[in-house]
């Protein structure tokens, strides 16, 4: 057992052999205990050495929180103050944008009258939202590359690349193009009231931000790895499944309830109270 406080040797020195050191690290809390000891594996450490945090499954378990909280220091990625602002500009731009789409199909399938000046506020919602987000991301953009450091690696891989691993690239630059083609569109008042134009642009949007905020936010902020490690992901065969049908199950039940409060609403469904 190594007190903390003393320049050990193994602190600073790599051992080619087994070496086992244990250190105890003071804490009144799982917090606390958490927060001391990234601090001491990031302030006393050498980058290159290795080490374990041994913590008994039942305090993981009721102290979730506070885990994830702490972890999070090792991906700069996500603690961006911009982070929780234009993920929900991003989610009133693509959430009302299939609101939109959705009435459409009502409109064209439906004897439900679905007015003209409903969809025009909703897609006045998303004009805002969505030049929201693009400024956001272009704000985003600036901060990681006016000055990068090395906590702007998972931005760089992101958007241009890391030695030679691309994956990423064709995801969010179509997603990015389709968002600013978007936008722009969206703006003028003359072509955001043509319904045609409209729908088309809403399902543009909404791909868009399904993109970015799926390949685009989660899993750069794993990349590289704790070894620096750049381990490319690519959605298996299982997972693609599991989305689909996700999506199925959810399409599903939304097609009978809208069914059903679409006969409700034009007197197909009656309830007749049962005379006694």
């Amino acid at each position: 057992d190594v007190d903390t406080h003393l320049d050990e040797p193994c602190f600073t020195d790599e051992y080619f052999s087994p070496v086992l050191t244990t250190v105890s690290i003071p804490g009144k809390d799982p917090a606390a205990f958490l927060s001391e000891a990234v601090k001491f594996a990031n302030e006393k450490l050498d980058g290159t050495l290795g080490a374990n945090i041994i913590i008994h499954p039942k305090t993981i378990k009721a102290h979730k929180a506070a885990f994830l909280y702490q972890g999070l220091q090792a991906r700069p990625f996500w603690n961006n103050a911009l982070l929780g602002p234009r993920f929900l500009a991003s989610a009133f731009a693509a959430g009302p944008a299939l609101i939109i789409i959705v009435l459409a199909i009502i409109r064209k399938f439906t004897a439900f009258k679905v007015p003209n000046n409903t969809i025009q506020k909703i897609s006045l919602i998303v004009t805002v939202a969505a030049q929201i987000n693009l400024i956001m991301l272009i704000s985003e953009l600036f901060k990681e590359f006016y000055a990068p450091t090395h906590h702007s690696i998972s931005a760089v891989y992101l958007f241009f690349g890391l030695k030679g691993k691309t994956a990423l690239l064709p995801w969010i630059w179509t997603s990015i193009s389709m968002n600013v083609v978007a936008t722009i569109i969206l703006t003028f008042h003359k072509l955001r009231n043509n319904r045609k134009i409209l729908y088309v642009v809403c399902a543009m949007l909404f791909v868009a931000i399904w993109i970015e905020k799926g390949f685009g936010l989660i899993v750069p902020g794993f990349i590289p790895g704790p070894w620096g490690k750049i381990a490319e992901y690519s959605p298996s065969f299982v997972e693609v499944s599991v989305t689909l049908g996700i999506w199925a199950m959810g399409a599903f039940v939304f097609t009978i309830l809208a069914k059903t409060g679409i006969a409700i609403e034009l007197g197909k469904i009656v309830y007749h109270k049962k005379e006694d």
